[in-house]
């Protein structure tokens, strides 16, 4: 599987309506192929980066909430699929929840907060964008990366069927082709993993096939939004090739996030 980078120049974004706070979600699906299948090598989920933010002076507002507002316009309506600006760190023993992270701006200071996977919640103000306010971090910026990221929203009850993934896939595919142009890349949706927390005792996602058998899936120790080996998080891998058509998977606990995998 070949890295994927997604770029996107934000001079080429379109302003917007309105905001959005950023969350986590990712994509879902799955075709078949032999049962055997499931236990070959795990191939690597491709990082979704886009282009890094101005991590010198701080990021700019008004290029995050373009950004933000053009997942909105583009591609259609987005039923399964959520946007989330994300800071990332090179090394997995960096810490994420204890940073400060603040929006700055003439005449404003908010806090902004960080949750386990990285996912930054970014209010809407009209004064911030006035002001081009700027979000600042109290360490040495170089040492994270600030992107944006595609994720599918998880379901409460933990059970997704495989023609919902699909569905959810082709939504995330969309808007990936219409916004940052992926399609010229020849690349394709081909599964998801579900990341957890590794102190989740329940990170635990099967398939069950039509005929009532199911195969747990592996899991490998990876950053939720990069391939970057991390002991923080768990994360079970769906191949569409390497399952039947029709079936579910079955996640035993909420998954902090489900991310699609391109190549």
């Amino acid at each position: 599987m070949l890295q994927v980078l997604l770029s996107m120049n934000s001079n080429n974004i379109t302003r917007l309506k309105r905001g959005a706070i950023f969350g986590v979600a990712s994509l879902l699906i799955g075709p078949f192929s032999r049962a055997s299948d499931a236990q070959e090598p795990l191939r690597k989920v491709p990082e979704q980066v886009i282009q890094p933010l101005n991590e010198i002076s701080g990021i700019s507002y008004r290029d995050v909430y373009q950004q933000i507002l053009s997942f909105e316009k583009y591609a259609g309506p987005k039923q399964h699929i959520q946007n989330n600006f994300l800071m990332i760190p090179h090394e997995a023993n960096l810490s994420r929840q204890e940073l400060n992270l603040s929006l700055i701006g003439d005449s404003i200071k908010l806090k902004l907060a960080v949750d386990e996977v990285g996912r930054i919640l970014v209010p809407i103000s009209s004064v911030a964008y006035k002001e081009d306010a700027k979000i600042v971090l109290n360490t040495n910026p170089s040492l994270y990366t600030f992107k944006f990221a595609i994720s599918l929203t998880p379901q409460s009850a933990g059970v997704y069927r495989t023609e919902q993934l699909r569905n959810a896939c082709a939504e995330a595919a969309d808007y990936l082709q219409t916004v940052v142009q992926i399609a010229r890349l020849k690349k394709h949706c081909v599964g998801v993993k579900f990341a957890f927390l590794k102190s989740n005792g329940r990170a635990l996602v099967s398939f069950k096939s039509e005929k009532n058998k199911t195969t747990k899936l592996p899991m490998i120790a990876q950053e939720v939004f990069s391939e970057t080996t991390s002991p923080l998080f768990s994360n079970a891998i769906f191949l569409f090739a390497n399952f039947p058509e029709k079936g579910q998977i079955n996640s035993y606990s909420t998954p902090a996030a489900i991310v699609p995998i391109v190549e």
